[in-house]
């Protein structure tokens, strides 16, 4: 969730008021604050258990695809953000950002990658209890979190 708060991603949609993220695909979403609440939770645990364990978080909520995201965005921002998947549309409004938020000159084209990556294994999310599971209280939802970080996003 805390990417849409990264310049290469909330610096179009406060602009052009446009979500670009190449290969609409599925996504899971989890709060880096849950991720952390999780990590304290197994930290402090006396359950043996956890020891050797892999652990995916999701938030137990949203499996979205991107054009759904933006749809959700507009929902709870009450103004239109339309998506656009194109690679050119990412290069032109993310490339710069990406760049100097990664420090590298390729970091615009490794993220393409990335992204094709991601869509051929978009399979692999799901909704579990998991956060629920180990920390006793479920996981922020997307829209919670959209609707916290409103500001944060839109620059206002």
């Amino acid at each position: 969730m805390q990417n849409f708060l990264t310049p290469f991603f909330n610096g179009p949609i406060r602009t052009e008021r446009i979500l670009s993220v190449p290969r609409n695909r599925r996504m899971g979403f989890i709060d880096t604050h849950d991720i952390g609440a999780c990590a304290a939770a197994i930290l402090i645990s006396g359950n043996q258990r956890h020891i050797g364990q892999t652990y995916h978080l999701d938030n137990g909520h949203d499996v979205w695809w991107f054009d759904e995201v933006a749809d959700l965005m507009s929902d709870v921002f009450g103004q239109p953000i339309t998506y656009d998947g194109t690679d050119e549309t990412f290069l032109r409004i993310c490339g710069d950002g990406v760049k100097t938020y990664i420090g590298r000159p390729d970091a615009d084209q490794y993220f393409l990658n990335y992204f094709q990556f991601e869509q051929d294994n978009e399979t692999v999310w799901r909704k579990s209890d998991i956060v629920q599971f180990l920390t006793g209280k479920p996981a922020k939802t997307l829209r919670q979190w959209l609707s916290d970080n409103k500001h944060l996003i839109l620059g206002q």
